[in-house]
């Protein structure tokens, strides 16, 4: 089913969506778990840590990241936390798209059925995260097949923590005899209004399906480029100054985009689903 966006203007000012990194982790820097707490709550002495991965030849091919495990040597029953020092969402306002992302991985293909929890509230405690209402639980091949080859990027909205302090928590558990998970990067993102302009001198319309993006204007559309909601740019093509042009997004996975257009009257920004 098309979705369909109206824009109609003469002259005027319109709110364009600026991110901003509220927080970023990506465990290069072995220190930044200094900030973090972290919580061996089955106590076996075994809990996240910051690794390497080495090949047979003591060559790296993943990391650093941080990584928890449910076999070492032997079967584990982990309960595991990793928790961010505080969060300040304190200058985001009500009404802007909060979002945590992560990159998540199950080393061994083989083994990778590892279950996680990921949890948001305002206080850092065990039981401020399992009882707040914002968290996110899946197995690692949920996705689809394990191994450090297959890193999922994963996002939670958490918009409804705007104008407060959090902590985000990574909890390994419900899971044994499996091998390890990894952590590769977290950030949270806010998206907020800003004051750019952009002048429209007819309507424009935008519709998509599942293959194409279509863009309508009476106003000449020199480039488009695709974001993901995490402010990754997916795709940039040159609409070579035409007026109506159809963007090819087979190949998007499912979820929301930001599209950002250079037109002949200015810059224009809007997001669609897929």
């Amino acid at each position: 089913m098309k979705k369909i966006t109206l824009l109609i203007a003469l002259l005027l000012t319109l709110g364009m969506n600026a991110q901003e990194v509220v927080y970023s982790a990506d465990f290069t820097n072995p220190d930044v778990l200094d900030d973090w707490t972290i919580l061996d709550e089955d106590g076996d002495g075994v809990n996240w840590s910051i690794v390497t991965i080495l090949d047979d030849d003591d060559n790296p091919v993943a990391g650093p990241l941080l990584r928890s495990a449910s076999w070492n040597g032997a079967p584990l029953n982990p309960d595991n936390w990793a928790i961010t020092p505080v969060v300040s969402l304190a200058d985001v306002t009500d009404g802007s798209d909060v979002t945590l992302t992560w990159e998540v991985s199950g080393a061994d293909a083989g083994f990778a059925d590892e279950n996680y929890t990921v949890y948001v509230a305002t206080g850092n405690t065990v039981s401020d995260f399992t009882s707040s209402s914002v968290s996110f639980n899946e197995l690692v091949t949920d996705n689809g097949p394990g191994g450090l080859e297959n890193v999922y990027t994963k996002t939670l909205d958490i918009s409804s923590f705007a104008g407060d302090d959090i902590y985000v928590a990574f909890r390994h558990h419900n899971v044994s005899d499996e091998f390890t998970i990894e952590i590769h990067s977290v950030e949270v993102i806010s998206e907020t209004l800003s004051n750019e302009t952009f002048v429209a001198d007819n309507n424009f319309v935008s519709y998509n399906d599942a293959n194409n993006l279509n863009l309508e204007s009476s106003t000449i559309l020199n480039s488009a480029n695709i974001f993901a909601i995490n402010g990754k740019q997916i795709l940039s093509t040159d609409l070579d100054n035409q007026s109506n042009a159809q963007l090819n997004i087979s190949g998007l996975n499912q979820g929301v985009y930001v599209v950002k257009l250079s037109t002949e009257a200015g810059i224009h920004s809007f997001k669609f689903a897929k």
